[in-house]
């Protein structure tokens, strides 16, 4: 087949030919050649004697030649016609084109797969050696477009994770499964597979309290790959930095939580402390486990870049953290699990607390963050509500109605311009707090 000829198509290995019209997977249509295979004679017909085969023999290869090349053109024209077709019927404003260009060239990559891991330097060498692919924005749109089919994983957010490409997906889940995969009773020899010797303490304080060493992170997954697994799970909110009071790298790994572990709160406590709820409402969706616990890893790792905060309180359904002097609480509501509560409470009057509004702005773009940059934005759908006291009874209002409220508006005070206070700090209007809502 003229590759030549098929400007639309990617090398797969599994299935020879397969057309990728954009970047979910879920919509790649496969496109079968199927070779034509030659009828045998029915029984009993007249062949031809063997005299008169080899006389005919010349003129049968010449036929024999034009007809392999009809069928290959033939073939090549039904081909790029199903494709076409296959563009016309999908519901999607900007297909991926690639180029034939591209097809040679992810067929090279994946010939290092005998490798978990390549380099980005040696791809773009032979890229521009034998391809003729000069530009690295190029060779980085054609790795991004790889990672979002799910062929081999590259995330170039950081300096490490932009330099590696892991061409096996599967390596990267057993690396990080030796750290992720929760056990209700663990031994710690044999859950960090061998002995820890002078490190016990560490693997305590993992099993514990969720908080991992650099030295026992090293340990596990070794001194070669522990960077690069450890900025992955940065990015994909799997764990993040522990800012309090540490003198060695400390990271918080929420799912060696406990539902009862040492550090857990009450939520009925939480729940009846004076200050004001909001719910993340999830539109009767159930929020998984793992959305829950990378909202947490946000909000400790907010929490401790913030000067006056105490050290968090954690559980594997509940959290308390405080943004300066500010507590904020938020449990998974059981047992639907459909909604997220934050509670902010008040801020004490010795040192002078987080704004409400900025409390509100840092909690929505942190939901927004999680949601938008993980899969979770193809299923869910998440609005934020605020309580108020309507009649004899608390009720969770959209930012809407919660903007039409005008009588004790605790949530968004009005007021008619914007004022300048004695330490530089604007105090905005109503209108001006609420933009973020535009983005609920």
């Amino acid at each position: 087949l003229d590759l030549s000829t098929c400007q639309n198509l990617v090398i797969n290995e599994k299935d020879g030919l397969c057309f990728f019209p954009n970047r979910a997977p879920s919509n790649a249509a496969l496109v079968p050649l199927v070779q034509p295979t030659a009828q045998e004679p029915p029984t009993g017909a007249y062949s031809r004697p063997a005299w008169l085969e080899g006389i005919e023999n010349h003129h049968i290869q010449k036929q024999n030649a034009a007809e392999e090349l009809r069928i290959q053109k033939e073939l090549t024209y039904t081909l790029q016609r199903a494709v076409e077709d296959v563009i016309r019927k999908q519901n999607t404003k900007n297909p991926c084109l690639v180029s034939a260009r591209w097809v040679v060239f992810i067929e090279h990559i994946f010939k290092y797969r005998d490798n978990a891991k390549i380099s980005l330097n040696v791809v773009k060498e032979f890229a521009r050696k034998q391809f003729g692919i000069y530009s690295s924005d190029e060779v980085h749109r054609i790795l991004s477009l790889l990672h979002d089919l799910g062929l081999l994983f590259y995330l170039p957010t950081t300096e490490i994770l932009r330099n590696t490409i892991i061409l096996k997906p599967a390596w990267l889940l057993e690396s990080l499964n030796k750290i992720l995969i929760f056990k209700d009773a663990y031994d710690k020899n044999e859950h960090f597979e061998g002995k820890i010797t002078g490190l016990e303490g560490d693997a305590d304080m993992l099993i514990e309290r969720g908080l991992a060493s650099l030295d026992l992170l090293e340990h596990i997954w070794g001194r070669d790959d522990a960077n690069f697994l450890i900025d992955a799970m940065l990015e994909m909110m799997y764990m993040s930095p522990w800012g309090f009071g540490c003198e060695k790298d400390i990271f918080f790994i929420p799912s060696f939580l406990r539902e009862n572990g040492k550090s857990a709160i009450d939520v009925l406590t939480v729940a009846s402390e004076k200050g004001k709820r909001l719910m993340i409402d999830f539109l009767g969706t159930p929020v998984p486990t793992s959305l829950f616990h990378r909202l947490v890893c946000l909000f400790v790792d907010y929490s401790g870049k913030i000067p006056y905060s105490e050290d968090p309180k954690l559980s594997r359904s509940a959290a308390s953290v405080w943004f300066g002097n500010v507590p904020i609480h938020l449990w998974h509501n059981k047992p639907e699990r459909d909604a997220i509560y934050v509670h902010i409470g008040g801020s004490s009057k010795k040192q002078k607390g987080t704004s409400l509004q900025s409390c509100i702005s840092s909690i929505h773009t942190m939901v927004r963050k999680v949601v938008e940059d993980t899969n979770f934005c193809r299923t869910l759908s998440w609005k934020l509500k605020f309580e108020y006291n309507v009649g004899k009874s608390f009720k969770f209002l959209d930012l809407k109605d919660a903007k039409a409220m005008k009588k004790e508006n605790t949530w968004f005070p009005k007021t008619n311009k914007s004022k300048r206070v004695k330490s530089g700090t604007i105090l905005l209007t109503f209108d001006q707090i609420t933009d973020f809502a535009n983005l609920v």
